[in-house]
């Protein structure tokens, strides 16, 4: 437009699209939480990317009930000082920890529980690390029973993806920018390859960044 923001026109259609992508058929013909990661960060970044920080710290809590989905956005806003996202975010944390406080104490245990062990996951009997899509999945699948090189080779993929990620955000932190969209579309992808618990469904977050690569560089940008 004239503002130099890119024209989302082919969105209606790119939506009944969206379910030919593998992870979305999968997501949805599962009953899992794919596409509601998808739809909570499209919602953070249309905010975000309108200067809407606060509003766009709020929705990304609800993430919260996923928290290996939180942690490299969570980082990039604290180094790049994005207070009011941040702000956003934590109250969205209060509403829910009340609401888990107020169903029990145990359920909070629980989450804690959860978040702490989730990088255990692939260690469990049975987990098909063939849906494990994650520098650590991938460490684990080659090596095995071997946990020394299985984390070592993951420990190596994981500082790769993030000297790649400190290359992107290294610049300017502008939203509504064309930069702004890129960085966002390389945090998405950094928080798939580093998180250490993630299947096939979880890949629908995806969209989003092929969404954001095919507008810039339709858009020249």
């Amino acid at each position: 437009d004239g503002l130099g923001r890119p024209s989302y026109w082919w969105l209606p259609w790119a939506i009944p699209a969206a379910v030919m992508f593998a992870p979305v058929l999968e997501s949805l013909g599962s009953s899992q939480k794919g596409t509601l990661c998808l739809l909570i960060l499209t919602a953070t970044f249309v905010l975000w990317d309108g200067r809407r920080a606060f509003a766009a710290g709020m929705v990304f809590g609800l993430l919260a009930f996923k928290p290996q989905l939180v942690l490299v956005i969570a980082a990039a806003a604290l180094w790049k000082r994005q207070w009011r996202f941040l702000s956003g975010a934590a109250a969205t944390g209060a509403v829910l920890l009340a609401m888990s406080l107020a169903v029990g104490v145990d359920v909070c245990r629980q989450y804690v529980r959860f978040a702490l062990g989730a990088g255990e996951y692939m260690n469990i009997t049975g987990y098909d690390l063939y849906k494990s899509h994650s520098v650590w999945g991938f460490g684990k699948l080659l090596w095995g029973e071997q946990r020394a090189p299985a984390t070592g080779l993951g420990a190596a993929l994981a500082a790769f993806v993030v000297w790649q990620l400190l290359k992107v955000l290294r610049g300017r932190w502008t939203p509504g920018s064309a930069q702004f969209r890129w960085q966002f579309a390389a945090l998405v992808v950094a928080t798939v390859l580093l998180s250490p618990h993630l299947f096939t469904y979880d890949l629908s977050v995806l969209l989003l960044p092929m969404a954001l690569v095919v507008v810039q560089w339709a858009n020249g940008s």
